[in-house]
């Protein structure tokens, strides 16, 4: 975990900058993106996504 991210988390000021905190939000973009494109059919994939 970065120091950025423990900030965070302690509710202290960080730099949202960070590396580790960027790629953590470009993953979640990329998953909230799949399960809201995604059928409802596909609950199984969508499970996984969400573990």
């Amino acid at each position: 975990m970065s120091e950025e991210k423990r900030k965070m988390i302690a509710g202290e000021l960080y730099d949202a900058g960070d590396d580790l905190l960027r790629s953590e939000r470009r993953r979640a973009r990329q998953l909230t993106h799949r399960y809201n494109h995604s059928s409802p059919e596909e609950g199984e994939l969508r499970k996984q996504w969400l573990g």
